[in-house]
């Protein structure tokens, strides 16, 4: 099992995509980034279809997303575009990966911070829905003890600078790696939105409070993505380090490691974790764990994060030369 397409396989590739074809060899690399990325770079969760990175199906759900959201809209033809070695498509398709991950968790949550302020406002008596509509961003909200109030006419502008003037905020964050969008606090979201119906004097709109939030937080909606551009093709050799310090790590790598996690390394990417667990005689969240442990020490023994596929590639090379790995 290679980590990175071979020049053929590679070559063939880029030709079938100018036809607008994917090539068996690349499709099955694809799930293969995506299985060890995933091990080695703790990828969220949640934007994925089935919300779980527990089996070989949520390897396959998520290239099948990634192909038609993504890679399939040009994202394919702009990497073999940008990239003259197999090396530096991995790289490249890694960071754009990661950039759909976050893209996609950001358009199916965000921040939540008007879901959340209108759910608030409903619930407490302090607040009172001056004018209903079916869509959240038409509903008017003021405050309970206001008598026939008036519909806030002026400027976004002035709204902005009016959210700003409520002073400063905690910002909280998700404690997992699931979530990173700055929050507010139930307690100081009630703050701001009684701070700015009382600072405009007249009722808001769905509209007005999201522009209100947006203006105040803006960095809680701005991508985190890094820009593909800024990944640099790599020159010639494709390795940072030689063939005799690739060997020596992979050595290093492999005295580290279980039989158990070296055959967990070798059989993980090509089979599920239910006939793996089952051959091995324990359980799934064993077999897990025993990749991640695996995964993680072949990165450790090698000399860069750029040399972790040479590394991996000659530790699965040599442990296909000397058995498999049974206990």
């Amino acid at each position: 099992m290679s980590l990175l397409l071979s020049q053929r396989e590679f070559a063939d590739a880029r030709r079938a995509l100018r036809s607008g074809e994917v090539t068996a060899e690349l499709y099955v690399w694809l799930g293969r980034l995506i299985a060890v990325t995933q091990a080695t770079r703790a990828l969220a969760p949640s934007p994925l279809p089935s919300g779980r990175w527990d089996d070989r199906e949520a390897v396959a759900e998520t290239l099948h997303a990634w192909l038609e959201e993504s890679l399939l809209r040009g994202g394919l033809l702009r990497a073999f575009d940008r990239c003259r070695t197999p090396r530096a498509l991995s790289r490249y398709l890694e960071r754009a990966l990661r950039n759909w991950l976050v893209a996609r968790s950001r358009r199916s949550s965000g921040p939540r911070l008007l879901e959340r302020a209108g759910l608030l406002m409903a619930a407490e008596d302090g607040f009172a829905l001056v004018r209903d509509a079916n869509v959240s961003g038409e509903r008017w909200w003021g405050l309970a003890e206001w008598r026939r109030p008036a519909l806030y006419a002026g400027s976004d502008e002035t709204l902005v600078a009016s959210a700003w003037a409520l002073g400063d905020f905690a910002l909280l964050r998700y404690p997992s790696s699931q979530r990173s969008d700055p929050v507010l606090s139930t307690s100081d979201l009630r703050r701001f939105l009684r701070g700015l119906l009382e600072r405009v004097g007249a009722a808001l709109s769905g509209r007005h409070l999201d522009t209100a939030l947006r203006g105040r937080f803006a960095y809680a909606y701005a991508p985190t993505t890094v820009g593909l551009d800024e990944v640099e093709e790599l020159a010639a050799p494709e390795t940072t380090a030689g063939p005799v310090e690739i060997e020596d790590a992979a050595r290093a790598a492999l005295g580290s490691l279980s039989c158990r996690q070296l055959r967990v390394l070798r059989e993980r990417p090509q089979d599920t974790l239910e006939r793996l667990a089952g051959r091995l005689g324990v359980s799934r969240g064993t077999v897990d764990n025993e990749y991640r442990r695996a995964v993680m020490a072949v990165l450790e023994a090698s000399p860069s994060d750029e040399d972790f596929a040479a590394v991996l590639e000659e530790v699965l090379r040599v442990a296909s030369q000397g058995g498999n790995g049974d206990e």
